[in-house]
């Protein structure tokens, strides 16, 4: 008799701390919405977005023409693996680099601390095994010219998918350089073709009628 009321105690005890300490969780660690993180690149100059806004001081440590660094984002509670994992954007028709992503993860006992990297060409410079890999192995996605989001798109070195935090969503826009189809390339290179033939005609007629 006295085992079974120690065993229900310790029971009722178990369940008191895990009530308590859900309380806690709900009171203390407010409900999180997935921040975006926008890069346009449609111009020039590389524009950032943090939840559709510029930067607030602080958001980001690096900002040029073609490449950024952000601050580092903290997560809770989030078990994501942590490492560096890449996105490569690559343009239409041609498989060319264009755009590289890399979310950076670290952290221990559920906490996640997230800085994300971008660059586009030339700027190239950071992660370059894990930018060939990725490139080499095929993964590289190819830019629309609108809004991609590439939250669920991130890989490591071997071309694993890998997740990020839960509460941080990556967003890129790029330029699309404009491939010329065959048919396009056919046409004008007739019509130059026509147009020296002329040219030749009107030239071979004048030095007949001298």
């Amino acid at each position: 008799m006295k085992t079974k009321m120690r065993d229900l105690a310790g029971l009722m005890f178990t369940i008191v701390v895990f009530v308590g300490v859900l309380h806690l969780f709900l009171v203390f660690v407010p409900d999180a919405h997935a921040l975006t993180v926008t890069f346009d690149d449609r111009t020039e100059v590389l524009a950032v977005l943090i939840d559709g806004v510029p930067p607030a001081p602080g958001d980001l440590l690096l900002l040029g023409p073609e490449s950024a660094l952000t601050r580092v984002f903290t997560s809770f509670p989030s078990l994501v693996d942590t490492g560096t994992f890449g996105v490569v954007l690559t343009e239409p028709g041609t498989g060319a680099l264009s755009d590289f992503i890399v979310a950076t993860i670290t952290g221990a006992f559920g906490f996640r601390f997230t800085f994300f990297t971008f660059e586009s060409d030339p700027a190239f410079a950071v992660e370059v095994a894990l930018r060939t890999a990725l490139l080499s192995g095929g993964f590289g996605i190819p830019e629309t010219g609108g809004f991609q989001d590439i939250t669920g798109l991130f890989r490591d070195i071997t071309g694993a998918l890998k997740a990020i935090p839960f509460d941080l969503r990556v967003v890129v826009a790029s330029d699309v350089q404009i491939v010329p189809e065959p048919a396009a390339l056919l046409l004008v290179g007739s019509g130059l073709l026509g147009l020296g033939a002329l040219t030749w005609r009107r030239r071979a007629q004048g030095v007949s009628e001298q």
